[in-house]
């Protein structure tokens, strides 16, 4: 994933590729939050909206998505 952070400028081709790959993966594998929340972020950067609060709130989105699946997984691969 990429970070924002006040006076830095991303590199939003990059970011858009990565999220775009990162949407297309999660719907693949049916993670809804993930998927849901870096479609519109997918849209945002397509459109290049650029550094909005809802750019960070969806990063946190995808964050905490993760975070949830990694938790999931992790539980799964305990009992292997």
């Amino acid at each position: 994933m990429f970070s924002l952070h006040p006076g830095h400028t991303p590199d939003c081709s990059a970011a858009e590729r990565a999220v775009h790959t990162l949407k297309g993966g999660a719907g693949n594998l049916g993670f809804t939050a993930v998927f849901d929340a870096a479609k519109e972020l997918d849209e945002l950067l397509r459109h290049s909206i650029g550094d909005t609060p809802r750019v960070h709130t969806l990063i946190a989105q995808l964050e905490t998505a993760q975070q949830a699946l990694q938790k999931a997984l992790d539980g799964t691969t305990k009992g292997a």
